[in-house]
């Protein structure tokens, strides 16, 4: 895997290659986040663009509860 450090933080990744979600898409990966979170993994759903329903929803770790 191709991973970068930051050294501004640490031993904590910048970056990270992230696998694709179940549509075959790259997850996206956001830091500073924008929903709360400090860091961000989400997926666009099969649509790809933000916003939708259905299997076009977004998807990330803000909202799986």
């Amino acid at each position: 895997r191709d991973v970068e450090r930051s050294r501004g933080l640490g031993d904590v990744y910048k970056r990270q290659k992230l696998p694709s979600d179940p549509y075959g898409i790259q997850y996206q990966y956001l830091n500073p986040g924008t929903h709360g979170k400090q860091v961000e993994v989400y997926t666009l759903g099969l649509d790809n663009v933000q916003g939708g329903e259905g299997s076009d929803k977004d998807w990330g770790n803000w909202n799986l509860d």
